[in-house]
């Protein structure tokens, strides 16, 4: 997101619209991460990539899950110290099993979508470390995530959840994450065929 990133909305959210129930929409979906969003107040989360027939199940869910939830929620507002339980996770769909059900030529298709962004996206990656930009950085590495998942590429995913967790872990910039960077970068350099002259 250009302008602000999922928890900045979601705290604008809180502020215009407390009662709003809010998901999250993302391919990175670890036990971590869901516990996160937990805590930071999202009402459950739908993994990417999704059909609309997942996101009416997931969106009705939630409805029926608002509608049981609030009778006990305004009880527990009368009692002091008591707070209403955070609402389970929605998970219509794991990127990985997506993944999977591709056919060749649609993977295919996608994987050469992939290696004509990182043509532009790894530049931007280089420009990031130059700048020791964290921020930046782990909006990259959360970004990237989701796309190799998609394409079935876990071991990418990794690397860039990795690096996401040091960025979002450390408040200053470390020579860790230039580190893991700079080998997220030449591996996926090699591993796509992408030279420096082909990147623009």
């Amino acid at each position: 997101m250009g302008v602000m990133d999922g928890y900045e909305l979601l705290a604008t959210l809180r502020r215009l619209h407390p009662g709003l129930p809010v998901l999250a929409f993302s391919a990175v979906t670890d036990t971590q991460q869901t516990e996160e969003w937990h805590q930071r107040g999202f009402a459950g989360h739908i993994a990417k990539p999704t059909s609309l027939k997942d996101l009416e199940v997931a969106l009705s869910a939630l409805g029926a899950n608002e509608d049981e939830a609030a009778e006990p929620a305004q009880k527990a507002a009368l009692e002091p110290g008591v707070a209403p339980s955070p609402q389970p996770g929605i998970e219509p769909q794991r990127a990985a099993d997506f993944a999977d059900s591709l056919d060749a030529q649609t993977r295919a298709r996608y994987i050469a979508m992939l290696k004509e962004h990182l043509g532009t996206d790894l530049p931007r990656l280089s420009a990031i470390v130059e700048r020791c930009d964290r921020l930046a950085l782990r909006d990259w590495a959360h970004s990237a995530a989701g796309g190799f998942l998609i394409v079935g590429e876990p071991q990418f995913a990794a690397q860039c959840r990795e690096l996401q967790n040091l960025c979002q872990g450390q408040e200053q910039w470390s020579e860790q994450m230039a580190g893991l960077a700079i080998v997220l970068h030449e591996g996926l350099r090699h591993h796509y065929g992408l030279d420096e002259t082909s990147m623009h």
